[in-house]
């Protein structure tokens, strides 16, 4: 039986955890390194869910060794390019650099992408090499506010039971790994 006071400490590491990772400046609050680790693992438990092949390397994923990997803003980090409106434009802003509208590509392709909307990036997002990245073209038709807070909801689940404090939790997501 665990301690009140340890389980009390336990519970409020756990959700430091997720508000940290919920804190809409994630782009800035993580290093890229950590960012592109914990994308990879999602990545991975994407590939694993759906079956979708072999995954990436992790050392470029991570390092991004040769500038082969890097992270994307799904919706533009400029929004000179997007047709939004007043409110839009004030949502752009204060959710852009959210973990949710974050997704690991490669290098190249990034560079290429860079602020074009999302229904120019969704034929590029359909041949990634990443699964996470796939889903997003599969999962949304259009992209804003609301699909960014969901995103985000969906990688906070997954991340908050991969680094879960309770091993049997933990166990499962901690044994996908490249």
């Amino acid at each position: 039986q665990v301690m009140p006071a340890l389980k009390e400490a336990i519970e409020k590491y756990e959700t430091d955890f997720q508000e940290a990772l919920r804190d809409p400046d994630a782009y800035d609050l993580f290093s890229r390194r950590d960012l592109r680790y914990l994308l990879y693992s999602y990545d991975l438990w994407v590939r694993e869910k759906n079956q979708g092949g072999a995954p990436p390397e992790i050392e470029k994923a991570v390092q991004n060794a040769g500038q082969d990997y890097s992270l994307d803003h799904i919706w533009p980090k400029s929004a000179k390019e997007l047709d939004l409106d007043t409110e839009e434009s004030e949502d752009h802003g204060e959710i852009v650099n959210s973990l949710g509208n974050l997704t690991l590509t490669t290098g190249r392709r990034n560079s290429a992408w860079r602020n074009n909307s999302y229904q120019e990036k969704r034929s590029w997002y359909r041949n990634s090499d990443f699964a996470s990245t796939r889903k997003v073209d599969r999962d949304y038709r259009t992209w804003g506010s609301s699909s960014i807070e969901d995103r985000r909801e969906e990688i906070i689940s997954y991340a908050s039971k991969r680094w879960s404090l309770d091993s049997e939790e933990r166990q499962k997501y901690a044994a996908i790994r490249p």
